[in-house]
């Protein structure tokens, strides 16, 4: 029973893992075209300066959330499709 649970533990690990470095790469992908090559300036002029040019951090939480937020609506879509094909 010990490998079951040892297996188990590693999935969850590299899940973690997986979404975690998606969240970063997607925040990187929002975060440096929007504050340091300027979008957040030049097209969003009427937001507050502190959404203008938010931190990293920001941006990787934003990504990962709405990566979760995808993932849960998917399902949820999914399970509805299920049940009419039915």
């Amino acid at each position: 029973m010990s490998s079951k649970t040892d297996i188990a533990v590693y999935r969850l690990c590299i899940l973690t893992l997986a979404v975690l470095l998606g969240g970063i790469v997607m925040g990187l992908f929002v975060w440096f075209p929007y504050t340091y090559m300027g979008m957040g300036e030049k097209y969003f002029e009427f937001l507050p300066p502190v959404w203008r040019h938010p931190p990293f951090w920001d941006c990787f939480w934003l990504s990962f959330l709405l990566m979760q937020f995808r993932n849960i609506l998917g399902r949820v879509v999914i399970k509805k499709k299920k049940k009419v094909l039915r």
